[in-house]
């Protein structure tokens, strides 16, 4: 039935992993009792650790997997661009956030991750705030990496670049185009 849908999505396979899970469990009951109960082993071994071995060993690479996601993660290239603003934030943050006084922040979408350093910078007595990049205004000094903001920038203001690092553009909104 899952496998002919027309929409395959992950969850839906989810209501099987009790029975796949039974289904494992009873494959490994059956190999830990033959190792234990195996007339061959009992004699060759005084203490028979060999069905304690096969569990060790069965369970060691799930668990070496745990910890390398854990104290290890490898961050994707869409990760990095995701994060780079926080990054950005986190670092002027741990400065006092003083660099990032009387400026902007524009982000379009959900943006919980950028609230707290916003909110930290602002706490460090900093006037930055997170602001609607449709509401800006000449004069104003933004930040911003993404191109949907950074292209109606290009398309109504005159703008000055102040800094650029990575993809996060300081910008000066010097006028707006067609003001004299």
């Amino acid at each position: 039935v899952i496998s002919t849908a027309q929409t395959k999505l992950e969850w839906y396979d989810v209501p099987l992993f009790p029975f796949l899970a039974i289904l494992v469990g009873i494959g490994i009951y059956v190999v830990f009792d033959f190792l234990r109960n195996e007339p061959y082993f009992s004699q060759k071994f005084r203490v028979n650790i060999l069905p304690f071995l096969f569990l060790f060993l069965l369970g060691i690479q799930p668990y070496q997997a745990i910890l390398d996601t854990t104290y290890f993660p490898k961050e994707t290239k869409d990760e990095k661009v995701l994060y780079e603003m926080s990054y950005f934030l986190k670092n002027a943050a741990n400065n006092g956030g003083k660099a990032l006084d009387n400026q902007y922040l524009l982000h379009d979408g959900y943006n919980a991750h950028l609230q707290f350093y916003v909110q930290r910078i602002h706490d460090q007595n900093n006037r930055f705030e997170l602001k609607n990049w449709r509401e800006i205004a000449p004069s104003q000094t933004v930040i911003t990496n993404q191109k949907v903001i950074i292209d109606h920038i290009n398309a109504h203001f005159k703008y000055t670049i102040l800094q650029k690092e990575g993809t996060i553009l300081t910008i000066r909104l010097d006028e707006r185009k067609g003001e004299h």
